[in-house]
């Protein structure tokens, strides 16, 4: 406990010399324990595949029905044109 009080210490001063100190170094110089957990390995990037199938192969676009009653009175009430919808 009293080595990361000096630590915080010594982190705090705004001498050059003290403050570059990681607290991996830190440990590693003052610990005389092995380590108790490894680090661990790289992470390797994920990339993005587009898939071999789609849901619409053919790419063709269904025209659209008419909006519900309900529908179109939430448009009216949002006051949103007949043209955005």
């Amino acid at each position: 406990m009293y080595l990361l009080y000096a630590y915080h210490v010594l982190q705090s001063v705004d001498d050059s010399r003290c403050s570059h100190v990681s607290i991996d170094k830190w440990v590693k110089f003052w610990s005389k324990k092995t380590t108790k957990y490894h680090p661990p390995p790289p992470r390797k990037e994920k990339k993005m595949v587009r898939p071999k199938s789609t849901r619409n192969p053919l790419g063709d676009i269904a025209i659209h029905e008419r909006w519900s009653t309900a529908e179109e009175a939430l448009f009216t009430k949002l006051c949103i044109a007949r043209s955005l919808k």
